[in-house]
């Protein structure tokens, strides 16, 4: 089993892999520019809509989680405001038994 090239860049945001992807595509785009016919020219069409189609969905997708993580944050928030003093106690609490757990060796 070969190792994975070093070299590359991380992409830490979805934007920046959703702009990867978009770069990817206009190069696709380019390729398939170029006549090709016969099967080999339905192939590149289908996998051109085909990778057209995933785009779309991890986009959906990012913006899903996205959101998700928005909401999930906001809540935390109001939670945390509306009851400052017991959310203190549970992350102390919690603090404690991750704290236990860990020493106990595991």
């Amino acid at each position: 089993m070969t190792n994975p090239p070093t070299n590359l860049p991380a992409y830490e945001t979805p934007e920046q892999l959703i702009e990867l992807i978009s770069h990817l595509m206009s190069e696709a785009e380019i390729m398939l520019a170029a006549p090709v016919t016969g099967p080999a020219g339905e192939r590149l069409v289908e996998s051109k809509s085909r990778l057209e189609l995933a785009q779309n969905r991890m986009i959906r997708l990012c913006d899903d989680a996205h959101q998700a993580i928005v909401e999930g944050i906001e809540a935390t928030d109001e939670a945390i405001r509306a009851r400052p003093y017991e959310s203190l106690v549970v992350a102390l609490g919690v603090g404690l038994l991750v704290g236990a757990w860990l020493r106990s060796g595991h």
